[in-house]
């Protein structure tokens, strides 16, 4: 019997402590947010304004529509319009190409404030080619995926940082970041290794067929855009263990409080096939 009013007094205790605690997220401030990059392609180069939004909000982010956007290398300026049947959505003339080593400023203005981020084109590595191949994981299963190999030379000198995305027969496979590959030259600077860069492995042996037709693009970023990816994944697809730290802002190029990343990347890609 004693041992039975302990565990109802236990209990009771136990329930008496609880409270509901109700978080206070701020849902009335938004930010403008914004997105977007030049690159050394000839073509219709994008950049996204958009608001923030509240924690509960799950639907697109509200469009900034009739923001005035230019970009310039110092000597051109080029005016950005926005896509008619995209609100936010603002692109440069097809006709423009950026080129590597200038240093570009984007202005956004909206509602009376101005915006500005400044990024600097980097150089790429020019990928010679592309294989995919089958290998089998002896070390945790006796699966086979898919490894997809570049091959090329890295530009000598410490400090490049890359992000690749591989395209299945035209569509975009590495949505969203999390499924990206990035990296730096650390390990790597100036080399050109025999056995190749194995930029994405552990790809389901089911998701090729023979015949497929892969795209591999890398592009440059920045060490600051590398460091927005890592921020940016610790708080969100990264998180979920015991030894997660606080929640944090992640780092931006673009000031006056606005968030989101503006980058100049040079951009190389090559295409193969399926073969095994």
């Amino acid at each position: 019997m004693k041992t039975a009013v302990y565990l109802i007094l236990s209990a009771l205790l136990l329930t008496s402590c609880t409270e509901v605690i109700d978080f206070d997220l701020n849902d009335s401030q938004t930010r403008i947010v914004i997105e977007g990059e030049i690159t050394n392609e000839q073509k219709a180069h994008e950049i996204r304004v958009t608001e923030s939004t509240s924690y509960y909000y799950s639907e697109e982010p509200p469009a900034v529509s009739g923001a005035t956007v230019t970009l310039s290398d110092g000597a051109n300026t080029f005016v950005l319009t926005e896509v008619d049947t995209l609100p936010g959505v603002y692109r440069t003339e097809p006709t423009v190409e950026g080129k590597l080593g200038e240093r570009y400023t984007l202005n956004v203005t909206y509602d009376n404030q101005t915006y500005t981020a400044v990024d600097t084109m980097r150089g790429v590595v020019d990928m010679e080619s592309v294989f995919v191949v089958p290998v089998e994981d002896t070390l945790f299963t006796t699966d086979t995926f898919y490894w997809i190999i570049m091959f090329g030379q890295e530009n000598p000198g410490l400090g490049d940082h890359y992000v690749w995305d591989y395209y299945l027969n035209g569509v975009l496979q590495t949505e969203p970041l999390v499924e990206k590959a990035f990296g730096r030259d650390d390990f790597v600077d100036g080399a050109s290794p025999s056995e190749g860069w194995p930029v994405f492995n552990n790809i389901p042996y089911d998701a090729f067929e023979v015949g497929d037709s892969i795209s591999l693009e890398i592009r440059s970023v920045s060490g600051e855009y590398f460091d927005f990816i890592i921020e940016s994944l610790l708080n969100t697809a990264f998180r979920g263990g015991f030894f997660d730290g606080p929640p944090a802002n992640v780092s931006s190029n673009i000031d006056n409080g606005a968030i989101g990343f503006f980058r100049a990347s040079a951009v190389s890609r090559k295409k193969t096939r399926v073969f095994f």
